[in-house]
């Protein structure tokens, strides 16, 4: 009784440290003007920003510390900044900050197809520095951050910190 007591709690202690180990955290840090895309594959995300017609625009870009919806480190942004996670994540947050303040950002989080919750971001937390986003959920494989333009590109956020 007390091997197998042991060995339930060392294979317990196992579990959990596996489970630990897959926690990522992906922080921006790169010089303003990065071109991001798949740097981050190994840690099983890609980013990619998108035209308010569903077109792929230019890589998102690293700027002031963050990653953002201008292709370009300045105007005209995209509208859409995707995060794509074709493992799945559990429990997903990022820090937001909308430099437009008040504008209609909002995300999109998925799971395959499925739509887990859309919610705002137009609040006095993300309106002037990074503020903690936390999205709940199992299996989330995109998360989509919007300006809100519905046709064209009017103001730039970024996040920083993606984690898991």
């Amino acid at each position: 009784m007390r091997t197998l007591t042991r060995c339930g709690l060392v294979c317990g202690l196992v579990l959990a440290a596996s489970t630990m180990l897959q926690a990522t955290t992906i922080t921006f840090n790169q010089s303003s003007g990065t071109q991001i895309t798949n740097q981050y594959a190994a840690q099983g995300v890609i980013f990619q920003s998108e035209d308010y017609d569903g077109t792929l625009g230019a890589p998102a870009i690293g700027w002031g510390g963050g990653l953002s919806n201008t292709p370009t480190g300045d105007y005209p942004t995209t509208e859409y900044l995707d995060i794509l996670i074709p493992s799945g994540w559990d429990n997903v947050s990022f820090l937001f900050d909308n430099f437009g303040n008040d504008n209609g950002s909002y995300y999109t989080a998925y799971s395959g197809s499925a739509v887990l919750e859309t919610v705002s971001l137009d609040t006095p937390a993300y309106g002037s520095s990074f503020g903690l986003v936390s999205v709940p959920g199992s299996d989330i494989t995109e998360i989509q951050i919007s300006n809100n333009t519905g046709g064209g590109s009017s103001w730039e956020f970024s996040i920083q910190n993606v984690s898991n």
